[in-house]
C-alpha cells in the first residue's frame, strides 16, 4: 500500500539512511564515496533532505548519460567496406560545392543530392570540432533508425541509408524529402506554397513531437531549417544532432557534463520551438 506523506514524513533516521543506502547501489565507485562522505558527516534532521538532493542528483545523472547513448552494438546501417567508403568519398569531392544539388547546411555540416540516385541525399560533416559538442554520426544515424516506422499523419523523418564515421570521413545518407524548410520561405521572403495549410501543418508537427516524446526522444533543436514543409501540408523533421534520448522528461533540456555534475546548459523545449515555428508561419502567412 502507498504510504500518505504524513506517514513518510514519521520515517526513523535509520529508514532514511536505508534509502539513502539503496540510491548509492545507482552510483559508480568514485561518484559512491563522495555522496557516502556527505551521509556520514550528516546529521539525523538533514538527512531527509539528503536524500531528496541524492535523488535529484541521480535523475539528473541518468538522463545526462543518456545524451551519448553508446549504440554501437545496434546501429545496421553501418557502411564500413573501404571500397564502399571510397565510393562514397569520391561522390561527396564530386557534389560538394554544386549549387544544383545543394539542399542545405547548419553549423557543422553541408547537405547535397545525389546526382545518380534520385531520392537520396548527403550530410557531411565539415566542422568536426564543433560536431564533436552534441552527437556523433552514429548517435544521429541511430536516432533515424529508431524513429523509421514513426510516422503520423504523413509527418515523419527521412528513411537512412547508411552512415560513415571514420576519422577523416563523417557522412550519413539518407532519403531526400521533397519540400522546402520554412526558412527557405520565411528568410528568403518567398510565398508558402498556395495549397499550404498552416493549421493542419502544425496540427501534424505537434502530434509528432507528441509521438516523438513517447519515445523518450527530444529534438532539442526545433528551428526553421530543421522542419520541412513536404506535399498536402504535410511536416518533416530532419537533423537530429542534438537530439538526446532521456527517461526524464523536467531533464530533457538541462545538458550536463558526463559526471551529471556540472549543469552546462539548459535548451529551449521542443514544445517552445513548436510555438515560435507557429508565430513564425502565421506572421509570414498575413
Amino acid at each position: 500500500m502507498k504510504e500518505s506523506g504524513e506517514s513518510r514524513k514519521r520515517r526513523t533516521p535509520e529508514e532514511i539512511e536505508s534509502s539513502i543506502q539503496g540510491y548509492l547501489e545507482h552510483l559508480p565507485a568514485e561518484l559512491r564515496r563522495v555522496w557516502a562522505q556527505k551521509l556520514d558527516a550528516a546529521e539525523d534532521a538533514d538527512l531527509a533532505s539528503l536524500e531528496n538532493e541524492l535523488s535529484g542528483f541521480i535523475k539528473r545523472r541518468e538522463s545526462a548519460l543518456h545524451t551519448r547513448p553508446h549504440f554501437a552494438s545496434s546501429v545496421e546501417h553501418v557502411v564500413t567496406d573501404q571500397d564502399a567508403i571510397n565510393r562514397t568519398l569520391d561522390t561527396i569531392r564530386e557534389i560538394e560545392g554544386r549549387n544544383d544539388l545543394y539542399v542545405g547546411e547548419g553549423k557543422t555540416a553541408h547537405v547535397f543530392r545525389d546526382p545518380y540516385a534520385e531520392g537520396l541525399c548527403y550530410k557531411y560533416v565539415h566542422d568536426f570540432d564543433e560536431y564533436r559538442e552534441w552527437n556523433s554520426i552514429e548517435i544521429e544515424a541511430h536516432f533515424l533508425e529508431l524513429l523509421e516506422g514513426l510516422e503520423v499523419d504523413g509527418a515523419r523523418t527521412p528513411h537512412l541509408t547508411g552512415f560513415v564515421d571514420q576519422p577523416d570521413i563523417k557522412v550519413i545518407a539518407m532519403e531526400y524529402l521533397q519540400g522546402r524548410s520554412i526558412d527557405k520561405y520565411v528568410n528568403a521572403k518567398r510565398p508558402f506554397p498556395s495549397d499550404f495549410n498552416p493549421e493542419l501543418f502544425m496540427r501534424r508537427l505537434r502530434d509528432y513531437i507528441t509521438a516523438l516524446h513517447a519515445k523518450n526522444i527530444y529534438h532539442r533543436d526545433l528551428h526553421e531549417g530543421n522542419v520541412i514543409i513536404g506535399p498536402n501540408s504535410t511536416p518533416y523533421i530532419i537533423d537530429f544532432g542534438r537530439a538526446t534520448f532521456s527517461i526524464v522528461p523536467e531533464s530533457a533540456y538541462e545538458v550536463y557534463d558526463m559526471t551529471g555534475t556540472v549543469r552546462l546548459a539548459i535548451l529551449m523545449s521542443d514544445e517552445e520551438r513548436v510555438s515560435n515555428l507557429e508565430a513564425r508561419i502565421r506572421a509570414h502567412s498575413r
